[in-house]
C-alpha cells in the first residue's frame, strides 16, 4: 500500500493525474463549445479567482500531509510516531506559494484565449458580411453587363437601317445613275459621305458582333470548307492599296498542301482583315508585314501575321485585348481605332474553339498567332492518306 501511495504521489504520478485532469478539462470546453454557449466566457465568469486558489490549495494540502507521512515513515519507520506539527503548515505555504502562480497563469492564459476567440467570431462575421457584399456585387455587376449588351445590340440594329439608306444613296448619287449632280464638288462630297457610313456601319457591326458573343449568341454563319489560300489572299488585296500608299512591303506565305477549314468565310475573312489593318496601321513606312500558314505538329492549322510595327509591352498587350480600350487613352493619340478590333478577333477566334496568342515587344514589331483545332481542319485524300502515314 505504501509503494502505491508513493507511486501515485510521486512526480510522473502527480504529472500523469494533471494531465488526465486536463484532459477531462479539454472535453468538457469541447462538449460545451458545441451547445454554443461560450464554454471560456462562461469559465471566465464563473470560477472566480479565490475560488480556484481556495480550491487548488485545499488540495495541495491534503497531498502535502500524504506527502508528509509517507517520508516520515520512510525516515523513522514507525507510523505511529506520529507526524511533526511544522510538516503540515510548511506543506500548506509551499502548496499555496506554488499553486498561486500556476493558478494565475491559467486564468490569465483563459481570459487570453476567450478574447482570441471573440476576435476570431468578429472577424469571421465580418468576413461573411464581405462575402455577401462580394456575391452582391458581383451579381449587379453581371446584370449590368447584360444589360449593356442588350442595349449595344438593340441600338446597333435601330442605327443599322439608316445608315444603309445613307451608304446607298449616297453610292448611287456619286455615280449620277439618274443624271448629273451639277457641282463637281457635290460629287466628291458624296463619296466622302459614303466612305463614312461605311466605316461607321463597320464600327456598329462591330459592336454588335461583340454584343453578341458577350451575351452567349454568338455564333458561326454559314460553315464550309473553306480554301485559306484564297481568304488569306482576298483579305491581302483588300489591305494592299492601303499598305502600298504607306510604302509597306505585303507579303503571304501559304504551303500548296493546306487543309481546307471548317469555318464561316465571314468570319474569317474579318479575322484576317482585323489583323491585317492593324499590322499596316501600326507599321512605319518602308516596313514588312507577312502572313504565313502551316500545319502543327499537333495537326491544328496555325496562320501567323507578323509585322515590323512599332510593337507592345505585355502590360499594352493586356489593354489591347481589352475591348474599347486604347494602348494610346490620349486625344490626340496619333492611331485611330475603336479599340474592337482585338478583342472581336480573340472572340472569333474561340469561336472556333481555336486562340490567340500575341508576341510583341516595344520597337521589334508584333506577331499574332492563330490556332486553330485539328477537328476544323479538312484534308484531300490524298493529304490525309500522306498524314496517316506519316504518323
Amino acid at each position: 500500500m505504501t509503494t502505491d501511495v508513493i507511486h501515485e504521489f510521486s512526480a510522473p504520478g502527480l504529472r500523469g493525474s494533471l494531465a488526465r485532469m486536463l484532459v477531462r478539462q479539454t472535453r468538457l470546453t469541447d462538449l460545451a463549445d458545441s451547445t454554443g454557449r461560450g464554454p471560456v466566457a462562461k469559465l471566465t465568469s464563473s470560477l472566480s479567482l479565490i475560488g480556484a486558489v481556495a480550491l487548488f490549495s485545499l488540495i495541495a494540502v491534503s497531498c502535502s500531509a500524504i506527502v508528509g507521512s509517507v517520508l516520515w515513515y520512510l525516515l523513522f519507520g514507525n507510523p505511529d510516531m506520529g507526524v511533526p506539527q511544522n510538516i503540515p503548515a510548511l506543506a500548506i505555504i509551499v502548496s499555496f506559494l506554488v499553486s498561486t502562480p500556476v493558478i494565475l497563469y491559467l486564468q490569465l492564459t483563459i481570459r487570453r484565449l476567450a478574447d482570441s476567440r471573440e476576435a476570431l467570431s468578429r472577424s469571421r462575421a465580418t468576413l461573411e458580411n464581405l462575402a455577401r457584399h462580394l456575391v452582391t456585387a458581383r451579381d449587379e455587376a453581371v446584370q449590368a453587363n447584360r444589360a449593356k449588351s442588350t442595349f449595344l445590340a438593340n441600338m446597333s440594329h435601330e442605327l443599322r437601317t439608316p445608315l444603309n439608306a445613307i451608304i446607298g444613296f449616297s453610292e448611287l448619287m456619286s455615280r449620277q445613275q439618274f443624271g448629273p449632280v451639277g457641282e463637281p464638288r457635290y460629287v466628291v462630297y458624296l463619296e466622302d459621305i459614303h466612305a463614312s457610313g461605311k466605316h461607321l456601319l463597320k464600327i456598329i457591326n462591330d459592336i454588335l458582333d461583340l454584343s453578341k458573343i458577350e451575351a452567349g449568341k454568338g455564333s458561326l454563319e454559314a460553315q464550309a470548307a473553306l480554301n485559306v489560300p484564297e481568304i488569306v489572299d482576298a483579305a491581302a488585296r483588300m489591305v494592299r492599296q492601303e499598305a502600298e500608299r504607306k510604302g509597306i512591303h505585303l507579303t503571304t506565305e501559304m504551303p500548296a498542301d493546306l487543309p481546307s477549314l471548317m469555318s464561316s468565310e465571314r468570319e474569317l475573312t474579318q479575322i484576317l482583315l482585323n489583323l491585317l489593318s492593324n499590322a499596316i496601321k501600326f507599321t512605319e513606312p518602308s516596313g514588312r508585314v507577312a502572313v504565313r500558314a502551316e500545319v502543327a505538329r499537333q495537326g491544328g492549322l496555325v496562320i501567323a501575321v507578323a509585322d515590323t510595327g512599332i510593337g507592345m509591352s505585355k502590360s499594352e498587350v493586356r489593354v489591347a485585348l481589352t475591348p474599347f480600350a486604347q494602348v494610346d487613352n490620349r486625344l490626340a493619340r496619333k492611331y485611330e481605332g475603336t479599340g474592337l478590333g482585338l478583342p472581336l478577333t480573340k472572340a472569333m477566334v474561340e469561336m472556333h474553339q481555336g486562340q490567340l496568342h500575341i508576341h510583341s515587344a516595344r520597337g521589334q514589331g508584333t506577331t499574332v498567332t492563330l490556332q486553330f483545332p485539328k477537328s476544323r481542319l479538312v484534308f484531300a485524300p490524298e493529304a490525309k492518306k500522306s498524314l496517316l502515314a506519316a504518323a
